[in-house]
């Protein structure tokens, strides 16, 4: 026997040959060891379901590896071309508890283990393989990120990601469709430009197109799409998705209008949060449902800011923020007039902006504002109601539906001047 040296017989080990033997070996074992199994797949046919209603399942094949472990399948793909290939995404349904997201292609072939597997930051929400490029697999992410993987390279990253620096979406992304769009939609010409390129809609409400280009993904935002909760003022909490918070209490999240506008990255992980500070949310929680207003009361620091901005990152309220002093006016609480394009214009300020579009008015510094200015503030937390310099005037919402059940018409009561204040509006004031 002719032994060889012990260099050269460690690169036989490790080379790509003796892998692709191995797979093959293991492909033959799978099909002798599910022989019956395969038959079942190619010839099963259920002579009784003629006469049903319905039709019979026969289960195949449990494709599991132990990466896959306590994640949910999210999204499933088959292979355009190679008809025993199909892609799992692997993310989790629990928008409170996230983590890494996995990908397995698995193949009929081996269903023993997945032949690739790639691991993302983010849990994965949607894929889809290109139409003629069937190894190029389009990737949504819960964090709002798009992906492009080469499945041939068998490594472990993207070939393309979208990045903040470039855009990106800044909620969960719910499908990718490869698309061969029209010349000149994103400035190519060519026709690898125009197949080369998919869309993705998301839970922020935009239908983005994306391009890989030579370097980098080329974000085109192509439409907004509105969430339409009706017609006329109503609450919103009846739409969203609802968070248990324990002992009774829940929250609904909100889909927001203006994302831009809900703070993000206070909040956490909701299970790691003390039992305090969950008390302090369901208090919370009970006064917005309530449609109450709430008064945070502590010691200097930081905390009282934190756990309302906190609530509203949970709830996805859309903050509108006010820091009053000993120069506060009544106009910085209402209007103020500025000149634009040689234009004098009232400019409506946050308690204004946050009244019609029934955001959350977080105001800090409450001790330090002048007695003849609490007055202004006092009418639209206790009344709802507020004169603004430009001859407006901002009514409760049960006072305005009452005069639309009168006869009156919305365009008649805005000629008039009267608006109405948004029954999902909430003042937070923090106090010293």
């Amino acid at each position: 026997m002719h032994a060889l040296p012990e260099s050269k017989g460690i690169q036989t080990v490790h080379s790509d040959k003796l892998l692709r033997s191995l797979e093959m070996l293991e492909r033959i074992l799978t099909h002798n060891a599910e022989d019956d199994v395969y038959h079942d797949f190619k010839y099963f046919d259920e002579t009784s379901d003629a006469s049903r209603a319905q039709g019979s399942l026969l289960p195949l094949w449990h494709f599991t590896t132990e990466k896959t472990r306590r994640k949910q399948v999210t999204a499933l793909v088959w292979n355009p071309y190679y008809n025993d290939l199909f892609a799992a995404g692997y993310g989790s349904y629990d928008f409170l508890r996230q983590g890494g997201g996995l990908i397995c292609c698995f193949s009929l072939k081996n269903t023993a283990t997945p032949q690739y597997v790639f691991s993302v930051e983010a849990g994965v929400m949607c894929l889809d393989f290109h139409p003629e490029h069937p190894f190029l697999l389009a990737v949504g992410c819960y964090d709002g990120s798009v992906l492009v993987f080469d499945v041939r390279n068998k490594v472990n990253a993207p070939v393309y990601a979208s990045k903040v620096t470039t855009g990106k979406h800044t909620d969960p992304v719910w499908k990718v469709r490869w698309q061969t769009l029209e010349e000149g939609l994103l400035g190519g010409s060519s026709s690898a430009n125009r197949e080369l390129c998919f869309l993705s809609v998301a839970a922020d409400g935009q239908v983005v197109a994306w391009l890989l280009s030579k370097n980098e993904l080329k974000m085109e935002p192509l439409m907004q799409l509105k969430l339409i909760r009706g017609c006329g003022i109503s609450s919103a909490s009846s739409g969203g998705v609802r968070i248990d918070l324990g002992s009774g209490v829940h929250v609904v999240k909100r889909l927001p209008r203006n994302p831009e506008l809900v703070p993000r990255g206070y909040l956490g992980n909701l299970s790691q949060l003390s039992e305090e500070t969950l008390n302090h949310l369901r208090w919370m929680a009970q006064k917005d449902r309530l449609g109450q207003d709430c008064f945070l009361l502590g010691g200097p620091g930081p905390v009282r800011r934190w756990l309302a901005l906190s609530y509203c990152e949970l709830a996805g309220r859309e903050v509108d923020f006010m820091t009053l002093s000993r120069d506060t006016t009544e106009s910085d609480l209402k209007q103020r007039r500025e000149i634009l394009h040689a234009n004098a214009l009232f400019v409506d300020q946050a308690p204004v902006r946050a009244a019609l579009h029934g955001r959350v008015l977080i105001i800090e510094g409450i001790e330090r504002v002048e007695r003849n200015v609490l007055p202004t503030l006092n009418n639209l937390l206790e009344d709802r109601s507020m004169a603004l310099e430009d001859g407006r005037f901002i009514m409760k919402s049960s006072g305005y539906m009452q005069l639309l059940a009168a006869g009156h018409s919305e365009a008649d009561l805005r000629t008039r001047g009267l608006l109405p204040c948004h029954p999902d509006f909430r003042c937070y004031s923090l106090f010293v």
